[in-house]
């Protein structure tokens, strides 16, 4: 993705069935390093029972280079990540 630049990505999770829908709600998106997301990084988890997490929003020059994040059950498992690289556009 690019500085100054919107961005709105899929990362694929297991679906929900509706015996595991509570368990699917209850998903969280993190920096695999375990530190916070970017300020610049937004989490759409409201397509989590089609199989889902959007993520999106517009990185800055602050945010140059890699955040690796990762989508973690309710019980500390990661189901999904996904490498974000922001570079810089010329």
């Amino acid at each position: 993705m690019r500085i100054g630049e919107k961005f709105r990505l899929r990362v694929r999770v297991p679906p929900a069935s509706p015996t595991t829908l509570s368990r699917a709600l209850a998903f969280e998106v993190k920096q695999i390093s375990g530190e916070p997301l970017p300020r610049f990084l937004h989490v759409d988890i409201g397509g989590v029972t089609k199989g889902a997490v959007e993520l999106f929003g517009v990185p800055t020059t602050g945010d140059l280079g890699e955040v690796t994040v990762g989508v973690y059950t309710s019980d500390g498992v990661c189901v999904s990540q996904m490498v974000l690289d922001v570079v810089k556009w010329r």
